[in-house]
């Protein structure tokens, strides 16, 4: 379900329509629904199988969470020190996670199935972000 205010919720799809409900605490009991709720900004996903999340984030740059940065250690001297020091840079990212962003459900209209396929049979668990997309 998607809940959320009525503004939010006429801005949906036609196709999600049917997942909405507008939010108010104070008149229904959510606590016996089935979602995950957890205190807190942030949620370890290590601990999941891949194959159980898929992250859904408003915007692609955002889903961008869906990618694991690759490092590589490098070196620099400096002169002023006369030292050689280590730093990391990312050369890359690859996928961790399945995704998808409301912005491109929204562009691209997509149904429940079209989600479904682009998530389960578009996207491989360690592709590179550039093949990605």
């Amino acid at each position: 379900m998607i809940y959320s205010t009525p503004e939010e919720g006429a801005l949906l799809p036609d196709v999600f329509k049917w997942r909405f409900l507008p939010m108010d605490v104070d008149s229904y009991d959510y606590s016996w629904l089935r979602e995950w709720r957890f205190p807190g900004n942030e949620l370890d996903f290590s601990k999941f199988n891949t194959d159980d999340v898929i992250i859904v984030t408003p915007t692609k740059e955002e889903e961008e969470l869906a990618f694991t940065p690759d490092y590589d250690v490098d070196f620099v001297y400096e002169s002023d020190d006369k030292q050689v020091h280590p730093y990391l840079k990312i050369t890359g990212a690859t996928r961790a996670w399945r995704s998808i962003n409301f912005d491109r459900v929204r562009k691209d209209q997509m149904t429940d199935y079209m989600v479904d396929a682009s998530t389960y049979f578009e996207q491989r668990i360690g592709e590179d972000y550039e093949d990605a997309y």
